[in-house]
């Protein structure tokens, strides 16, 4: 049977209007594109580092401005939020120094999709590889701004006397989702984004609703108990919370490490077949 002609039952709409065949074919060319993405590692380091580097060229502190700048962020905000919620500064301020670090890498790669692939546009025009490459491009960056930031952590925790002990093998592993989870959603982003130009503004103004309605500069425990669903609720809460509490020696639930995983396995399942279907129009569309 013509997919044109399938019945309503198999087809789902697509991104440009038009009934979208569901078809098993869209699975693999969705993973070829993501496997192909990986072999060009180098595009994506340059698109990632080398837009760090650019930042901050001719710079005597290059990119450690963005450690002081995160660090100068974290101690104010510490400092004032601990004042605000009468908590304990040494309490306050390890929780804040994570809490805003994993924040700047959630929020950095949601901020920065919309407009990814438009940004590489001359690049795209130029060489036949995939959109993916892009993406990581994107991932990579952040990942090495998370690097630059892990020793504002290191030395918060060692100043205020926070430990941390095994439990830190539970925040590699909602990092590890965390990445997973992200790169699906960058890459649906930045496809709807690329193909309706208004949803740039949509996406980056979310960003910043998210902020507020995630525990960053609040906590958890702030929250009262019967609205403890709002924190399920929030995929980046949640994401918080198995990396944050790791790490100030808090091993979290087995239902939090649950739902970051399934989120995770989820997005890449609807990202997939997504990708396979967009993968041939997306040149199209720059």
């Amino acid at each position: 049977m013509n997919a044109d002609n399938a019945p309503p039952s198999l087809q789902t709409a697509g991104l440009d209007g038009r009934a979208m065949p569901l078809n098993p074919g869209f699975w693999s060319m969705g993973l070829r594109d993501l496997i192909g993405g990986a072999r060009h590692w180098r595009v994506s380091y340059l698109l990632g580092v080398g837009d760090v580097r650019r930042r901050y060229a001719r710079s005597s502190v290059g990119q450690f401005w963005v450690t002081l700048t995160t660090a100068l962020t974290i101690g104010a905000l510490g400092f004032v939020w601990a004042k605000l919620w009468r908590a304990p500064v040494a309490e306050m301020m390890p929780y804040v120094a994570v809490s805003m670090i994993i924040w700047a890498l959630m929020s950095g790669i949601l901020s920065e999709a919309p407009t990814a692939f438009v940004a590489a546009a001359p690049i795209m025009h130029n060489q036949g590889m995939e959109f993916s490459a892009v993406i990581y491009g994107v991932i990579l960056k952040h990942l090495v701004i998370l690097a630059h930031n892990l020793p504002i952590i290191a030395l918060t925790f060692l100043y205020f006397g926070t430990t941390t002990g095994w439990s830190i093998i539970a925040a590699l592993a909602g990092l590890v989702a965390l990445m997973v989870f992200l790169t699906a959603l960058a890459y649906l982003i930045a496809i709807l984004c690329l193909r309706f130009r208004d949803l740039i503004q949509i996406v980056q103004n979310a960003v910043t609703v998210l902020f507020f309605i995630t525990p960053v500069l609040w906590r958890p425990d702030q929250l009262a108990s019967e609205h403890g669903y709002l924190l399920k609720a929030n995929p980046f809460a949640v994401y918080l919370a198995t990396i944050q509490k790791p790490l100030m020696g808090i091993w979290p639930g087995a239902e939090e490490l649950g739902i970051a995983f399934g989120l995770a396995i989820g997005m890449a399942l609807l990202a997939i077949p997504v990708i396979g279907w967009a993968r041939k129009r997306l040149i199209y569309w720059l």
